[in-house]
């Protein structure tokens, strides 16, 4: 081979070594994206198909695995969600977002005890999170430990006090606990800015009821 010919040919390796990378996470980056339109869409299995043609190296990642979580809760795999996030957590110890994650799914499968074991897990890397304790204060009404929903609903509402969601949260628990008039303070609150809060209107109606 003549000195032409050998340059030539170490100069197509060198291109072909550079191209097949680039070409590979050209394809990652098309499948994320394509599995955000879909999400977008409302189209959540076909998103999760579409993230599935990532490649076999990119599905072992931290990003894959916490987006998988995620898309799984969308379809109502929850038993998968709480697989990958917990493979997300496994390869980020100190992350926080596959904590918060993880707690979706146990709440959808009303394992209460896990959920709220998750909100404590988040809370011990942030203990100002508003989806750690506004999940907690959810998991522990669902345990019929309203005392201690309260006081999480309460501690969320000094952060965030025109949040009607977590202060109609609160006049449940009040009311739960036979605080009725407090629990009646609190839903007219909602209902005093938001007349069709269903949650407020229909926690006004049982605190009133004969």
């Amino acid at each position: 081979m003549n000195r032409s010919s050998l340059l030539l040919s170490l100069i197509l390796c060198l291109g072909l070594g550079l191209l097949s990378p680039g070409v590979a996470r050209g394809d990652t980056g098309q499948h994320y994206q394509r599995s955000y339109q879909l999400e977008a869409a409302g189209k959540a299995p076909a998103a999760l198909k579409a993230l599935g043609r990532c490649p076999a190296a990119e599905q072992n990642t931290y990003f894959f695995q916490l987006r998988l979580g995620w898309l799984r809760y969308l379809a109502a795999d929850h038993a998968g969600a709480i697989k990958a996030y917990k493979r997300a957590a496994a390869l980020e110890p100190r992350a926080l977002e596959p904590i918060l994650g993880l707690a979706l799914p146990q709440l959808a499968l009303r394992r209460w005890k896990d959920a709220a074991a998750t909100a404590r897990a988040a809370l011990r890397k942030d203990a100002k999170s508003y989806l750690a304790q506004s999940r907690l204060a959810w998991a522990l009404f669902n345990l019929g430990r309203f005392a201690e929903s309260e006081r999480v609903y309460v501690r969320v509402l000094e952060l965030y006090p025109a949040d009607l969601e977590m202060r109609s949260g609160l006049g449940w628990a009040l009311l739960k606990q036979g605080k009725t008039a407090a629990a009646l303070k609190t839903f007219r609150a909602v209902l005093a800015v938001s007349p069709k809060n269903r949650s407020a209107h229909d926690g006004a109606a049982a605190a009133t009821a004969p």
